[in-house]
């Protein structure tokens, strides 16, 4: 007895803490400060996602419909409706202000030259001050132009969300049809045991069903979230794949923004307006390796154009060594060109020994710079820019095919065999290591038509 005595008022003073004396074993210990969250670590992790089993029921099929109604989408397309008009108006009030400037200004310069004759001085400052105003206005007019195509954009963003809402709602009844379906076949083809056997009758017929997911035991199903996500990028990236034509030239907005702009500049002059198909000049395809638009040496990190249709006349989605569309593209620091991996590795194996590198000349044609492995990285935004250009490429192949479908063509049945640079994320960890350069991949952030 006198040893558990000890033992329990020996144990008494080790209860206690720091923060005050010991509480008894219903009470529930505050945590110091800036320990909240960090008791246990494992406490506060997420469980792992788990994909639905189950499509969305009618009331939730419902509600996803109900979307389209969300006074948030009809208050964003009143909000650029209006934006529409205050910059049109804006860029008209201004280009019609510099026009009455410059009739005014040259007014003035001819009496002075009818009072006093050639003031050359005089007719030098007048000049200078309309020119200073041209720049000026020249200036805020391709601003207002380009925040007119920024709404356009956007507003093709919205009529995105409402089709994918509406693709989206679509799936959900499919799936929900299809499974009910499966599972009205599956409860009518149970096998049937007599009372007397344990096996089924070998004449028994089952039906054929859909490959389930061995790690759930039911059909893998596309959750809402995914369907809305994967339709809306796809959409995106067909409408930056389109020209600049193709997107504002057609559009009524941006086609009456540039005829108030050139009523306002020329007047009564009845000066004709440009050809719409003049207003966005074209590029040229680049040759293969060409993948940097800035000065050498310039930050990618700054360049947040997310155009298709722009990015495609300037970075090249092939290598230079092997013709192939890129997979794993390295960029050289010294000239900016691009290469598969594996191909410019396996040239840099085999070229000359300078100071204990290896190194060749850049493949790239008229480039003369010679190159070693350290001299190689990887450039994370070109590789998203090169990504988003090939899923261009491959929505506008199955567009075609689906097209060709639809007016009677059968096909050969042989698929694309290029192989395109892969989003998913079939690596350990994420990383690789190239030189004294490591990419980590990151899930890419998704921005609506900025």
């Amino acid at each position: 007895m006198s040893r558990v005595r000890q033992s329990t008022a020996s144990a008494t003073p080790a209860s206690s803490s720091r923060y005050g004396p010991a509480r008894g074993r219903g009470a529930t210990a505050t945590p110091a400060p800036g320990t909240i969250g960090r008791t246990n670590s494992g406490q506060g992790r997420l469980p792992d996602y788990e994909p639905p089993q189950f499509s969305l029921n009618p009331k939730g099929q419902r509600d996803l419909a109900a979307l389209l109604q969300d006074p948030k989408l009809k208050q964003l397309d009143k909000h650029f409706n209006e934006a529409v008009e205050y910059v049109s108006t804006a860029a008209t009030e201004i280009n019609d202000r510099l026009r009455d400037t410059e009739i005014r200004l040259q007014a003035r310069k001819r009496s002075r030259q009818d009072a006093e004759g050639d003031d050359v001085e005089g007719g030098d400052d007048i000049e200078q001050t309309l020119n200073q105003l041209r720049e000026k206005v020249d200036k805020m007019t391709e601003r207002m132009d380009e925040s007119m195509r920024k709404i356009i954009d956007g507003q093709q963003g919205i009529a995105a969300i409402k089709r994918s809402i509406i693709q989206t709602a679509e799936s959900a009844r499919e799936h929900a049809s299809t499974q009910a379906s499966t599972q009205h076949m599956r409860s009518q083809t149970r096998p049937r045991r007599s009372s007397g056997s344990n096996e089924a009758s070998d004449d028994e017929e089952y039906p054929e069903i859909q490959p389930t997911d061995p790690t759930t035991g039911t059909q893998a199903l596309q959750s809402a979230v995914e369907v809305f996500k994967q339709t809306l990028d796809d959409s995106k990236t067909r409408y930056q794949s389109n020209s600049l034509y193709d997107r504002y030239a057609t559009n009524e907005h941006y086609v009456n923004f540039r005829k108030l702009v050139h009523d306002a500049r020329t007047g009564d002059d009845d000066a004709p307006m440009p050809d719409p198909e003049d207003w966005f000049p074209e590029g040229n395809v680049p040759a293969p390796g060409i993948t940097h638009r800035g000065p050498v040496g310039g930050g990618g990190e700054e360049d947040s154009d997310d155009d298709i249709a722009v990015a495609r006349v300037q970075i090249s989605t092939k290598c230079p060594i092997t013709l192939q569309q890129f997979k794993n593209p390295v960029t050289s620091k010294k000239c900016n060109h691009s290469f598969e991996k594996s191909a410019i590795l396996e040239l840099l194996s085999r070229g000359q020994r300078v100071r204990n590198d290896r190194c060749v000349q850049c493949p790239v044609g008229a480039c003369k710079e010679m190159l070693t492995e350290h001299d190689l990285h990887f450039d994370p935004v070109l590789i998203r820019k090169i990504k988003r250009i090939q899923r261009a490429k491959e929505l506008e192949e199955q567009e075609e095919e689906d097209e060709e479908d639809e007016s009677g063509i059968r096909h050969s049945g042989t698929q694309r065999n290029a192989t395109l640079i892969d989003s998913g994320d079939e690596e350990d960890d994420g990383s690789t290591q190239i030189g004294r350069s490591t990419l980590v991949n990151t899930d890419n952030e998704y921005k609506l038509y900025e």
